[in-house]
């Protein structure tokens, strides 16, 4: 099981499609607060993929695990949940939850919620 930062860049105009995530095993990974986390940000993910891209313009999530319940927590924004599949077996994650975190909102999805 892994825990970090991801991303889902879909730009057809470069190499750079697709889901790309930090994967960090969990045994190796930083407590805070009850919970295992990697210590990769989403702007250094994104620096060795796309250096000139806006961090906060690009859907992405976090997989986190959750110490007390013994379940990892996976952190996305809503036009990512399509993947969720994807996410669960590229983390390598048995038991596992979704939330959403106003933190992962893209601001294409922030739009959509706003017109509601």
């Amino acid at each position: 099981m892994y825990v970090g930062p991801f991303f889902y860049l879909n730009n057809p105009h470069n190499a750079h499609q697709g889901l790309y995530a930090d994967l960090l095993p969990a045994d190796k990974a930083h407590e805070m607060d009850g919970r295992l986390t990697s210590p990769v940000t989403h702007r250094e993910l994104l620096a060795r993929i796309a250096p000139d891209a806006d961090c906060q313009a690009i859907p992405r999530g976090q997989v986190v695990y959750d110490l007390e319940s013994s379940q990892a927590i996976i952190y996305l924004d809503h036009c990512l949940e399509i993947y969720l599949d994807d996410i669960v077996r590229l983390f390598e994650l048995t038991a596992w939850v979704f939330e959403n975190d106003e933190q992962y909102v893209c601001p294409r999805c922030a739009h959509l919620a706003n017109r509601f």
